[in-house]
């Protein structure tokens, strides 16, 4: 009976159907679902990363390892020998699932988690596993390296070998996509390099004119704003232009930033309609005529704008703009599922500058 249950295990584990592995037994169907394997074959090799109907062929298990496989086991597994010693101990579990356990299954993980880690270190550095390994075997990460080409080299191989196993009319239908592929490929390099051209000339005339701006903000700031008495009535609807040296002074009407009511949903946004609206602008202005509302808004605003700078100085990568929204992206992660107030009254409690208001400070003493 159980070698039969046996027979029926590995008929299903191979992809066998459940009829066909049915028929070592003489139970009714009903019960045959007890004994066939409840891991669908063909689910699993999906799983495994693997097409439907290829063969079962990973590369990397080719690998030779020049560490042998007591000391793979012992390292990637430090407490290996103590359990040895629990397993061989009177009281120990003596059982064959404790002896595949310790004799099969963990020296097999431990080889592969040596083989699989060649990509782990690579994608994963930072990952507990990855500095597992480059701790416990020091020259890994060279072998690894090395080990990975080789890898490229097998499935090079292993593609060449089944294209000159294939019948002639698949061989070529088989060329024709290859080269089609590579025209495809050769289509997408050329769109990249016209988007990155399109993409130099805007930054090209985006800095124009940003010069354009800078020089006519520098010849307004040169010119004049004084006009002879003769053309600014001094006395007209009871108001009162002031003079200065024999001139009427023409004075500038104050300026209120434009800010949209709504309030931004990411920190992004808030560097966006900083730049938009020239926010930075509004810093040394009197704001007593702005209202409290416009006010607070404001500095709420120029206070996160002040975090996005803090957080820009810690990247490296790009021009002062690139590292302003990365650090806004990185601020928006932070953020999580809070909103942008909230996300503002959080940075204002841990910030060491802010000015805590003391409310019971016109309170009358007892």
């Amino acid at each position: 009976m159980h070698l039969r249950k046996d027979g029926m295990d590995k008929a299903g584990t191979v992809g066998l159907s459940e009829a066909a592995t049915g028929s070592m037994s003489k139970h009714t169907n009903g019960k045959i679902a007890r004994y066939a394997p409840q891991l669908c074959h063909e689910v699993m090799h999906v799983m495994a990363d693997f097409l439907p109907k290829q063969a079962y062929y990973v590369p990397r298990m080719l690998l030779v390892l020049p560490w042998s496989d007591d000391e793979i086991v012992r390292k990637i597994f430090p407490r290996y020998d103590e359990w040895l010693e629990q397993y061989n101990s009177p009281q120990g579990d003596h059982s064959e699932a404790a002896r595949d356990f310790l004799l099969g299954t963990l020296p097999f993980l431990a080889l592969v988690a040596l083989q699989d880690g060649i990509y782990w270190i690579r994608d994963f550095p930072n990952n507990s596993a990855s500095v597992l390994i480059r701790n416990s075997f020091p020259e890994y990460e060279r072998w690894a390296a090395e080990a990975r080409k080789e890898v490229l080299e097998q499935q090079a191989t292993l593609e060449e070998s089944r294209v000159q196993q294939m019948e002639g009319s698949t061989q070529a239908s088989y060329n024709i996509l290859g080269r089609k592929i590579d025209l495809l490929r050769e289509e997408v390099r050329e769109k990249e390099q016209k988007l990155e051209g399109l993409a130099e000339a805007i930054r090209v005339e985006r800095r124009e004119h940003r010069e354009q701006i800078l020089l006519l903000l520098q010849q307004q700031q040169q010119s004049s704003f004084t006009y002879p008495v003769s053309m600014v009535p001094t006395h007209q609807n009871n108001i009162h232009v002031p003079m200065r040296n024999g001139l009427a002074v023409l004075r500038n009407s104050p300026r209120v930033p434009e800010i949209p009511k709504a309030r931004p949903k990411r920190i992004i946004d808030v560097l966006l309609q900083h730049n938009q609206f020239k926010l930075g602008e509004y810093k040394t202005d009197k704001q007593t005529h702005w209202g409290s509302a416009l006010r607070n808004n404001y500095s709420r605003r120029m206070y996160l704008y002040h975090q996005i700078e803090l957080r820009a100085r810690h990247f490296q990568a790009g021009n002062f703009e690139e590292r302003m929204k990365q650090a806004a992206f990185a601020m928006d992660r932070e953020r999580g599922k809070l909103t942008v107030s909230q996300f503002y009254d959080a940075l204002k409690k841990k910030d060491p500058n802010t000015k805590k208001r003391n409310r019971n400070s016109n309170a009358p003493a007892n």
